[in-house]
């Protein structure tokens, strides 16, 4: 398992942001996993616990993986574990979220959503899993006499800023003292491909990710550009030349 680049644990750092509008920022810390975790109270009960944050994927990047590490339901004994459909996490694009502080705001929140899931104790959303393909789909759920609908998402998330919504979703007034131990490691990698390219007289400059590749013609085959490292600078002569990165 690769060694997180950035770990924020509410043990050692504080607890994480309760309020949607004002998320913990996470610093952006290269290329690899971050690992963020802590514990998550009922967001329903009094108390509650509810967590956002921040990560912006900078350009040329994408958030590949989100993959659940940890989800621990403590307190619960008494009312058989697992307990109902686990959490809930969501994911919406800008620095912020709707704060929900009424029954009318679950509307405008969920619109604000990209992708959501419940996770935790359903099948495929159990610790160890990817949770992005969930994210990915569409999610409807019921609200008083309203069906509100999560869109979702095509491919991973690329270039932008974030917010991350995470909560224990029981809400048994039984179970108000009960919690949950969780984690998360999300993977941020380069995105391959060409990221700019500008021309200085007679010289292009390319800058890329992942291995640059040339062809005569723009269907191919592409070779590789042996040498070549991002920013590459060539000469054009003679005929045309056309490049991609993979």
């Amino acid at each position: 398992m690769a060694r997180p680049v950035f770990t924020y644990a509410e043990a050692d750092h504080g607890d994480l942001s309760s309020n949607a509008a004002e998320p913990t920022v996470i610093p952006w810390a290269g290329t690899g996993v971050y690992e963020i975790g802590g514990q998550s109270k009922n967001y329903q009960q009094i108390h509650s616990d509810p967590e956002y944050f921040t990560l912006t994927v900078p350009t040329g990047h994408e958030l590949a993986k989100v993959v659940l590490g940890e989800y621990v339901q403590v307190g619960y004994e008494a009312h058989g574990m697992p307990m109902g459909n686990g959490g809930f996490m969501g994911v919406g694009l800008g620095d912020s979220l709707p704060v929900i502080d009424s029954p009318e705001d679950f509307p405008p929140a969920s619109a604000a959503l990209l992708g959501g899931a419940l996770i935790g104790v359903r099948p495929s959303l159990k610790p160890g899993e990817d949770l992005l393909d969930d994210l990915r789909a569409p999610f409807t759920f019921g609200f008083g006499d309203l069906e509100l609908l999560i869109p979702g998402f095509e491919g991973n998330l690329g270039a932008g800023t974030y917010t991350f919504m995470l909560k224990e979703g029981n809400p048994d007034p039984e179970t108000a003292d009960a919690y949950i131990d969780w984690s998360l490691r999300l993977e941020v990698v380069a995105r391959l491909g060409i990221t700019s390219y500008r021309f200085d007289g007679n010289n292009l400059t390319i800058e890329f990710n992942g291995k640059l590749q040339s062809s005569d013609t723009i269907d191919g085959p592409f070779s590789p550009v042996a040498g070549s490292s991002s920013p590459y600078t060539v000469s054009p002569t003679g005929d045309a030349k056309f490049y991609i990165a993979r």
